[in-house]
């Protein structure tokens, strides 16, 4: 006997022949496929099938008629529309039909509804009829909205149809089936990589997405957060079984996310131009992977939902969702294998494309852009948006206005990248890329060559020797690691060289040339040099090297104070050595070198 989760159900399941056990002699269906690894349908699949050859007649047993020594109550119309309704979830994703019969000598099933042990129960397939137990007594029988679409009362159903067709518990190891992984009790056990919950499989006991942003529902609360269809696990378990339903959802299809809490759907659909799709403000998530069934994260699939509600969507494994469009909310996007078009709208989204020739499109606000594999197309849209270099050639279009910013930071070796002729060569993550309307560029790990154009422009190098050029107007320049050149040219241009001895030369009009930390100094041979320094118009900010204001020495010697000071060395050269004691010791922490100048004043830094 198999029953939804109640200590009085589970004291039930000792008597193991009498509703759930294999009657002596009796030969069941039983379907055959090739060899295989197992997986996560194998954790709810028994050996044994209910014989499906005709459509499986349903009786509901009527005020005063006992099935096994139990009195059933009368049900109303709607009650047997919604028994009947979960039935037909069954036969929704797999070759396996129900009919509902009022000729009791007909079924092969019987429901009663009166009362029984609390929630429910139901055997396994055997011979002769089959035996279902519904609890009238228990608000998730009774209360408003138990028993539609994401109702408990509704869940507690699917879960005892899956019994009587063949399936058991992901914690009971019955008759063929195993474990989940990590699952050692039936309540609050989450398993590895928390699978054991019911937005991955009805026959858990686990409400919901007890896992996910919003946590475990009460069984107080009941008329919404529980699936409204078997989960992904069950369908690959009762698809085996019975075969696959081949021609559910076969047009062009929206799932629509809805704003308020409801159900988890497990979405089977086998042809069409389909999309997840959501129409409202709230922040989404949208993931259009299927599940894998493999133990691991997604084993169960990945569950596309609305920030502060519960309810969404998960994919059956082997099922294609071609498209995502998201709200006017901050919407994660995530693609699949396929060629995925996802479309952001409003907000801030973040947009993943995935394997396959992916099209993205940010539309409004400030969003970030990431192809994947394939070669993609992402155009960001209005706002200030950050569109990510990934494998083959890809079409990245910032789009006119604003600020965008083309991040080639993956990219082991150099790239060199053009932003005033739009052309990007060098490492293979860049090859055959086309880009176009970009005012800032993150370099990779190599040594890079990146110039501007004439907007105010940001340029990264990031790691490696880098070169960065600006065009003009006024940049920031940054080097990050290496040995970086950094030129502004004209404009008032900010130059950040980072760690490495770097080489900065700013330009015509008024140039910051920042150092945030002793690294980006330098020492000795290795300090930074700014080669074009103009007094009364340039700025040298060491603002951050120190907590506290710089003491301004000047050419004296430090005075160990505690204090943080600035002292100057002029050389015969003609240059100035800027030497920086932070702790204020007297022992020089850093410096930098002031090329072709002498004379330096306080007014020369932020200090």
């Amino acid at each position: 006997m198999r029953g939804y989760g109640d200590e009085q159900t589970l004291s039930w399941m000792t008597d193991a022949v009498r509703l759930g056990g294999v009657p002596e002699g009796w030969s069941g269906a039983f379907r055959t496929a090739a060899a295989r690894l197992p997986d996560l349908g194998d954790t709810v699949a028994t050996t044994l099938n209910i014989d499906d050859a005709d459509p499986i007649r349903v009786y509901i047993a009527g005020a005063g008629e006992t099935v096994d020594s139990r009195v059933a109550d009368a049900t109303s119309a709607y009650e047997q529309a919604r028994i009947m309704a979960a039935f037909a979830t069954w036969s929704a994703v797999a070759d396996i039909q129900f009919v509902q019969t009022t000729n009791r000598a007909e079924a092969d099933i019987e429901v009663l509804v009166g009362d029984t042990p609390p929630y429910g129960e139901a055997g396994y397939p055997g011979g002769g009829v089959q035996q279902m137990f519904m609890s009238n007594r228990v608000p998730q029988w009774t209360d408003a909205g138990a028993l539609d679409e994401g109702g408990f009362g509704f869940l507690i159903l699917i879960h005892e149809i899956g019994h009587l067709i063949g399936l058991t518990h992901t914690h009971d190891a019955d008759l063929g089936a195993i474990v989940m992984p990590g699952v050692t009790s039936a309540f609050g056990d989450y398993g590895d990589n928390d699978l054991n919950q019911e937005v991955f499989s009805v026959m858990s006991y686990n409400r919901g997405w007890a896992t996910g942003p919003l946590g475990n529902l009460p069984e107080s609360v009941i008329p919404f957060g529980s699936p409204e269809n078997p989960s992904a696990i069950d369908i690959i378990a009762v698809q085996r079984k019975y075969g696959v339903n081949t021609t559910a959802a076969a047009g062009d299809d929206f799932y629509v996310m809805q704003s308020l809490d409801r159900s988890y759907r497990t979405i089977w659909d086998t042809a069409g131009l389909d999309a997840i799709r959501h129409d409202g403000s709230t922040d989404a998530v949208i993931d259009l992977r299927a599940a894998t069934l493999a133990f691991a994260a997604g084993g169960g699939g990945f569950v596309s939902h609305l920030a502060g509600f519960h309810g969404g969507f998960t994919i059956a494994s082997g099922v294609v969702i071609e498209n995502g469009i998201g709200g006017a909310g901050n919407d994660t996007l995530t693609g699949n294998a396929t060629a995925n078009t996802l479309f952001g709208r409003g907000g801030n989204d973040s947009i993943l494309g995935g394997e396959g020739a992916d099209t993205l499109n940010g539309n409004t606000d400030n969003d970030t852009l990431d192809g994947g594999t394939g070669a993609d197309s992402l155009t960001g849209g209005y706002g200030d948006d950050w569109l990510i270099g990934s494998p083959d050639a890809d079409f990245l279009d910032g789009s006119p206005g604003d600020s965008d910013t083309l991040d080639y930071s993956a990219a082991a070796g150099g790239v060199t990248v053009r932003l005033w002729n739009n052309s990007v060569s060098g490492d293979p993550l860049v090859s055959g890329d086309t880009i176009v309307n970009f005012e800032n560029v993150e370099g990779g790990g190599g040594g890079d060559f990146i110039v501007g154009n004439l907007r105010a422009n940001r340029l990264s190098g990031n790691g490696g020797n880098d070169t960065i050029i600006g065009s003009g107007e006024n940049d920031t320049l940054e080097g990050g690691e290496g040995v970086d050149v950094l030129r502004g040219n004209a404009g008032m241009d900010v130059l950040i060289g980072g760690t490495g001895s770097d080489a900065l030369t700013g330009g015509a009009e008024a140039d910051h040339f920042v150092f945030a930390t002793a690294g980006d100094a330098g020492i000795g041979a290795a300090r930074d040099q700014i080669i074009d320094f103009e007094q009364g118009l340039d700025r040298i900010d060491v603002s951050g090297l120190s907590p506290d204001v710089f003491e301004f020495r000047g050419s004296a010697p430090f005075d160990p104070s505690g204090n943080p000071e600035l002292r100057l060395f002029e050389t015969p050269s003609g240059s100035t050595i800027v030497m920086f004691d932070l702790d204020g010791d007297g022992v020089t922490d850093a410096e930098i070198r002031v090329a072709g100048i002498t004379g330096l004043q306080a007014t020369d830094f932020l200090l």
